[in-house]
């Protein structure tokens, strides 16, 4: 019997806190873990053969829930509208015995021996995106990291402990208690309450919220929670998931194209206003959404810009180096698809940065920052008298934005403020598939 804690009102320290709280219980420790639970709408548009003659779509909204925890190998428990459950795996019992994990959720020897499965290794993700693509669009993913597992009461109890990250901003601390089914009754709803909150008790948990029996699988092992209950899900995506987005996709990448207006002159003496786009190298060294422009002074873009162009910078995923290892997931994104993913045009301010020491620290960080992003720019760096061009840096203050996620479904599209801009949290990249918190 599984039940879950929320608490809310964490911070990251938290966990550290219960970790030294929880340690003078004399727990064996066994080991870290951590989990990805992903949220997916239907699609609309995709309804059943016998509704096509009477509907256009859908008749309601469906959501399919997914939790891949890492001490269930290989495996995601799914969970559509709170009602359909079941788990994808790809381990066969007689592997996942000698791994030494329970084989409650793995498939049967004698499914694989009489033909009814593969045992290929196919993971979920894989399964979703290539052949329920068209049936299901992610929407939120919330990513659990930095915990651990305690075991107390002679193997009875089981605790495990993890910080929750939405888009990358931490929503709080998700304790999960593991009870032996031979210490509940699991159709007696107030006693498994009661234990439950004996246990909180016992062991002095902080505030939460304590989701539990909605629903319980034949085998006792994992009680889903409707995520309503956890985080709210948005068919819109918010202007401040946006920003997060924004803000990373400039941290990540390198590569701007930098808009501005050229002044042609014509054969009969007039000018006409042409736009161009230039790429420019850049990269955000202050880690603050401003970046630094390594601008060549005889450039097309520096030299409209002097002459009084207006000017932006536009950005979107892959610009960048191609040696340079950059993640194009982000939340409501779809990789492999450029119309998928976000781009950016920023619009602000440019002021000449320069420093005439060669040893001032600030020039140095700056040039081991920028060089980092762009190797190959060490010939043409602000001083280098080797430069056949002159060049200087500039720091782009950004006071306008305009993002473009990916679909409109699925991502945020429109203005996002200077300062929700800058105040946005970085998201992190995806851990590397198969890869264990150790």
């Amino acid at each position: 019997m599984v039940t879950v804690l929320l608490v809310q009102k964490a911070t990251p320290e938290t966990i550290v806190q219960f970790h030294d709280q929880i340690s003078n219980e004399l727990p064996t420790i066994k080991g870290k873990w951590n989990f990805a639970f992903k949220i997916f709408k239907n699609n609309q548009y995709a309804i059943p053969q016998e509704l096509a003659n009477t509907h256009t779509q859908a008749p309601e909204s469906k959501y399919l829930f997914t939790l891949s925890p890492s001490y269930l190998p290989d495996s995601t428990i799914t969970l559509i509208n709170g009602k359909s459950a079941g788990v994808f795996t790809n381990l066969i019992e007689e592997e996942i015995s000698e791994l030494g994990h329970p084989t409650e959720l793995s498939i049967p020897n004698e499914h694989l021996h009489r033909g009814a499965t593969t045992g290929l290794n196919d993971k979920f993700d894989i399964f979703v995106g290539a052949k329920l693509q068209s049936l299901w669009t992610q929407r939120q993913l919330v990513r659990g990291d930095g915990g651990q597992i305690y075991e107390l009461e002679n193997g009875n109890l089981v605790i495990r402990t993890s910080n929750v990250f939405l888009h990358g901003n931490f929503r709080g601390l998700l304790i999960q208690i593991e009870l032996s089914n031979s210490l509940v009754t699991p159709d007696d709803e107030d006693s498994v309450k009661t234990k439950f909150k004996e246990i909180t008790t016992k062991y002095h948990f902080p505030e939460q919220r304590m989701l539990y029996l909605i629903l319980l699988f034949a085998l006792s092992l994992v009680n889903c929670v409707p995520v309503q209950d956890i985080i709210e899900i948005k068919d819109t995506p918010s202007v401040e998931e946006g920003a997060s987005v924004a803000r990373t996709l400039v941290n990540r990448e390198s590569l701007a194209n930098v808009n501005t207006i050229k002044s042609i002159k014509q054969a009969d003496g007039s000018f006409s206003q042409l736009p161009v786009s230039n790429m420019e190298y850049y990269a955000d060294c202050d880690n603050d959404g401003d970046p630094y422009w390594l601008v060549i002074d005889v450039g097309t873009a520096n030299q409209n810009i002097i002459k009084g162009s207006k000017f932006s910078f536009s950005i979107r995923v892959g610009d960048h180096a191609k040696y340079d290892e950059v993640s194009d997931s982000y939340p409501g994104g779809i990789e492999g698809s450029p119309a998928g993913l976000p781009r950016v045009t920023l619009t602000g301010t440019l002021r000449q940065v320069y420093y005439p020491n060669p040893f001032d620290k600030r020039r140095i960080d700056l040039e081991k920052c920028f060089l980092k992003r762009h190797p190959d720019a060490s010939m043409w760096l602000p001083g280098n008298y080797l430069s056949p061009h002159k060049s200087h840096w500039a720091k782009f203050t950004v006071d306008g934005v305009q993002l473009i996620g990916g679909f409109g479904d699925r991502a945020y599209i429109g203005e996002v403020d200077a300062d929700l801009y800058h105040s946005a949290e970085l998201i992190p990249p995806p851990e590397p598939e198969g890869r264990c918190l150790n």
